[in-house]
């Protein structure tokens, strides 16, 4: 039994409120960063997986040393389900747990 956890990090760069606010600057770094480096911390997370639609997010994933995912289109969208975002998500990770982050 594999009782490793993948935690996903998903961050879309469409926001009715605050477009990109992942990146925005906060504490000297951004969200993404901490929130990166806050699971980079926790020893029973085999790894970590940003899941985005914008290529500057997934950049800042790579610098991270975290797993780049480029999210689909039609998931990213203000209006898309996140239950068929939930879905898509077991496809592409194999652990058995996954930690939402």
């Amino acid at each position: 039994m594999n009782n490793s956890i993948t935690a996903i990090i998903p961050a879309r760069a469409a926001d009715s409120e605050i477009p990109n606010k992942n990146i925005l600057p906060f504490a000297g770094k951004n969200l993404l960063t901490h929130k990166i480096d806050q699971l980079s911390t926790v020893p029973a997370i085999s790894s970590i997986i940003v899941s985005s639609d914008s290529d500057e997010y997934l950049d800042y994933a790579s610098s991270a040393g975290v797993t780049p995912v480029k999210r689909p289109i039609e998931l990213s969208a203000l209006d898309s389900s996140f239950a068929d975002f939930v879905r898509y998500t077991t496809t592409i990770i194999k652990d058995q747990h996954i930690l939402w982050a």
